[in-house]
């Protein structure tokens, strides 16, 4: 129930976060109606909901220091899509959205309760520390500690198989569950399979002919229309922002240059037409797909480290030739726009959401069943 005291954390950065550059300080005041109301629609909903519980998974890299989880389990009696004699779950990990400056596990919890349901998973929906407090890469460490502790964990705690890890996320959430799969490449929990919502792959760099190389404030608007949060644009470049031109050609911060051997080897993508990170997923993309193709006929070996304590920094591996090992896919929205699933359905409906939900989970049931 102590919750939505975290909710006020722009409040607190405002008034006590003396270390805070002052245009983040001013700004994160505008910020906080905004904080608390998204919260609290996605959270009142469940308060009473016995769906899931609620543990505080410790840091590696922040001794004492622990991040917030919510974990849902299949029903009773319910099949997993993973038929072998060990009796053991998919184990799923979701990173919410909310621009690295926001946002709770419950954000997630629609997605996170359906895909349970539907494909007899464990998921896990984790937060992490947000800036401007905390830049990068510290929310990028956060979810690589909670990686870890899954794979660790997960077996006794839960019954969950973390041999058989897929990760999600919504925009932001999408870029930090990519970061997970660069940490545990080359280990024996390298992640399977991926899905994420219209998430920031490429924050600063030239893909195709596009000019990438731009904070949120100075990338084009999908729509000639004034943007109502545009005085808090200046928030969304808070995390990358302070340590862009040392990071430039992190594929960590920007997973669009990161190797495909360190990504997961099944990806798919739902992509709004209407948001400024469309040109940036569709490079990806297409650059993931012309790879994949001749990943599936042919075998290289590669070397490299996204993640220096992974142990992929330290040897190299042979990228499998089985038929289709790699698969990209993604689904896109004409009419959708940045963050629209996420709205509630008495604003906008939920036909997308049912159809981008549907395409997600049957991704997903394709990864878990190639692997039982």
């Amino acid at each position: 129930m102590f919750e939505p005291i975290r909710w006020f954390h722009p409040l607190f950065d405002a008034l006590f976060g003396f270390d805070i550059p002052f245009t983040y300080r001013w700004r994160l005041l505008l910020l906080q109606p905004i904080s608390v109301l998204t919260c609290a629609i996605k959270w009142v909903p469940w308060i009473f909901s016995r769906r899931y519980s609620s543990i505080h998974i410790p840091l590696r890299r922040r001794p004492g220091q622990s991040v917030r989880a919510i974990v849902f389990l299949p029903p009773e009696g319910s099949k997993s899509t993973l038929e072998t004699s060990r009796a053991l779950r998919p184990l799923h990990l979701d990173f919410h959205g909310g621009g690295f400056i926001g946002g709770n596990p419950e954000h997630d919890a629609e997605f996170c309760s359906a895909l349970s349901d539907e494909l007899g998973a464990v998921v896990v929906s984790a937060t992490y520390h947000f800036a401007p407090r905390y830049t990068f890469p510290v929310a990028n460490e956060d979810a690589q500690d909670v990686a870890t502790f899954l794979t660790e964990n997960a077996e006794h705690l839960w019954k969950a198989d973390p041999r058989v890890l897929t990760v999600s996320g919504f925009s932001a959430g999408g870029n930090l569950a990519l970061g997970v799969a660069q940490g545990l490449a080359g280990t024996d929990y390298s992640v399977k399979g991926s899905v994420t919502f219209y998430a920031p792959v490429n924050m600063f760099l030239y893909s195709n002919q596009v000019d990438l190389r731009k904070p949120p404030t100075e990338k084009p608007a999908p729509i000639d229309k004034p943007d109502p949060l545009e005085v808090l644009k200046p928030l969304f470049d808070a995390y990358s922002g302070p340590v862009r031109t040392t990071n430039m050609e992190n594929p960590l911060m920007n997973p669009i240059l990161a190797d495909i051997s360190t990504l997961p080897p099944k990806m798919a993508f739902v992509v709004p037409k209407i948001d400024i990170l469309y040109e940036e997923q569709m490079s990806m993309i297409e650059r993931l797909k012309t790879e994949t193709e001749q990943l599936n006929t042919t075998a290289r070996t590669v070397s490299t480290g996204a993640d220096s304590e992974s142990t992929l920094a330290q040897q190299t591996h042979n990228t499998p030739t089985k038929k289709d090992a790699h698969q990209i896919r993604h689904l896109e929205f004409s009419e959708g726009f940045h963050g629209w699933l996420e709205i509630p359905e008495a604003a906008i409906g939920n036909t997308d959401k049912k159809k981008a939900f549907a395409f997600a989970f049957d991704f997903l049931k394709e990864v878990y069943q190639s692997h039982a």
